[in-house]
């Protein structure tokens, strides 16, 4: 005999029950981040699912607990992913990263289509250009709660939303936990570097928060952003190895200054249309070019006056970066425009690694501190005008998508260039004065150039401290609070090195190449 029992069931509102009508309460926590989004539990009472049973054939017996969710504001409808129901009182859920800012009501939808409504009960906050603090002073993190933030004590404290131990001045408070500083003094709380007692370096900013600039530091009080050489191809790629010693390639023309002398032509069979180059701090420097369904990396002794050791690969490599080994040696990565990617000692070898991404992804920037912690940069050519993409490579040696372009208000276009701090601290920049950060708490846009300009090659010291070039000829650099002009020169750069704050190159049209400080 087949008896089937229905156990429980879930009751919502404007249905007939004899049982207590189920409700949501409230949700934990009450805030996510824009970005990352997070998991969230949607607390309330009597949320029992259907629970069928049958003794003839117990594989038939069922939980029916398949719920769903979505948030609503006006004109905004956003599902909820990974709804899953976890007792009679609480249902778990993921709000996707890339939600618009602002107040949501909270659904809960059984698997017939009957709602629980929790009216303005979600904030999604703006992070839109720096880490979020939420008003108890925590950070959001990326799994979408966040910290105790702080609590009220015994200590007088400061705000530190840089964490270099120095906090804002007018911020004082007795208060403990993250985001706080025993002392204050600390004259841009955007910059990590700059703090009292710093080091002062010469870069036109107060390092040491004594209100004086550069004082000691440069060479004279007359220092400043210079063209030390014009005349030649386009300069595309430049990378200094030590300070005042940098390599320079465009086209198929290469050169080369050591110790701070003359810059040297050594272009003798490096490859054509070479995009991009790195050395190590002996100096010995690796080039690639190529075009359309063929690419070259080719290795050159600094003492030399041509290039050596060819490799051949099947599409050009449009980032290339090195790490060190410890019997001397170096290892080599680089990836190609098509996502490929190659890896080597003294050299890329033939073998290609496939991409595990679409093919519509192209790249045009490559860099890490350690093969650990690798991220490239491009656009996705699918959609037009294209859209920007980022990508960090995990540890099966598949890139992972880091999803910017769902970053509120960014432009289509292309990321252009991408510079490692660590495996957590990226920055990246593109089309249209983009420029984005990444920190633990996720990928952030900081403020857009006031004009169209693009930005083309970027070298960073710090969150706070990012210098960048731009098509229109300008060198710029966002201190943490705002972009600043550091050098505009009218001739359009296409690339950024140097070995600190006190040896900066910029390089691009007409063979132009800039210099701080001369």
């Amino acid at each position: 005999m087949r008896v089937v029992l229905l156990t429980s069931s879930v009751l919502f509102v404007g249905c007939s029950s004899p049982g207590p009508a189920p409700s949501l309460t409230g949700v934990l926590p009450s805030k996510v981040d824009e970005v990352a989004g997070g998991a969230i539990e949607l607390q309330g009472q009597h949320l029992k699912p259907s629970v069928t049973l049958d003794f003839d054939h117990p594989s038939k017996s069922v939980v029916d607990s398949t719920f769903t969710g979505r948030l609503s504001a006006p004109g905004v409808e956003v599902d909820l992913q990974a709804v899953t129901w976890q007792s009679d009182t609480v249902v778990a859920a993921v709000v996707p990263g890339g939600v618009a800012a602002g107040r949501y009501d909270v659904f809960l939808v059984d698997p017939h289509g009957r709602e629980l409504k929790l009216g303005g009960a979600l904030d999604v906050v703006d992070c839109f250009t720096t880490t979020c603090v939420l008003p108890d002073g925590g950070p959001i993190d990326s799994g979408g709660g966040f910290d105790a933030g702080w609590v009220m004590c015994t200590d007088f404290t400061f705000e530190d939303l840089d964490l270099d131990a120095f906090g804002r001045p007018g911020s004082g408070g007795f208060l403990c936990g993250a985001w706080r500083a025993p002392v204050d003094g600390d004259c841009n709380d955007g910059d990590g570097l700059s703090h009292p007692g710093a080091g002062e370096v010469c870069n036109l900013l107060d390092d040491d928060c004594d209100g004086q600039v550069d004082e000691g530091a440069c060479a004279d009080a007359g220092v400043t952003w210079a063209r030390v050489l014009g005349g030649g191809p386009t300069w595309e790629t430049a990378w200094s190895f030590a300070p005042g010693a940098l390599w320079l390639a465009g086209g198929s023309e290469v050169r080369v200054r050591r110790d701070g002398g003359a810059f040297v032509d050594v272009s003798a069979a490096c490859p054509s249309n070479i995009n991009t180059c790195w050395a190590q701090a002996s100096g010995r420097g690796y080039f690639s070019g190529g075009n359309n369904g063929i690419g070259r990396v080719a290795a050159h002794d600094l003492g030399a006056a041509a290039c050596t050791s060819f490799r051949q690969l099947s599409d050009p490599v449009h980032g290339l970066v090195g790490f060190s080994t410890a019997d001397g040696g170096v290892d080599l990565v680089g990836v190609l425009r098509n996502g490929r990617t190659v890896w080597g000692t003294y050299g890329l070898t033939s073998q290609e690694r496939p991409s595990n991404l679409s093919p519509s992804f192209r790249f045009e920037d490559l860099h890490g501190v350690d093969p650990s912690s690798l991220y490239a940069v491009g656009y996705d050519s699918s959609a037009f005008p294209t859209r920007m993409k980022a990508f960090r490579l995990g540890a099966d040696g598949g890139w992972v998508d880091e999803h910017v372009e769902r970053l509120r208000g960014l432009p289509r276009g292309a990321l252009r260039a991408v510079w490692v701090l660590d495996a957590e601290r990226v920055v990246a920049v593109g089309d249209e004065g983009t420029a984005l950060e990444r920190t633990p708490f996720g990928w952030f846009r900081l403020p857009p150039l006031p004009t169209a300009n693009d930005f083309t090659g970027v070298r960073a010291f710090g969150l706070g401290r990012v210098y960048a070039v731009e098509d229109e000829g300008s060198v710029r650099r966002w201190n943490g609070q705002r972009w600043e002009v550091l050098y505009d020169g009218g001739v359009g750069l296409r690339d950024l090195t140097g070995t600190s704050e006190e040896d900066l190159w910029g390089v691009g049209l007409l063979g132009t190449v800039v210099h701080w400080p001369e």
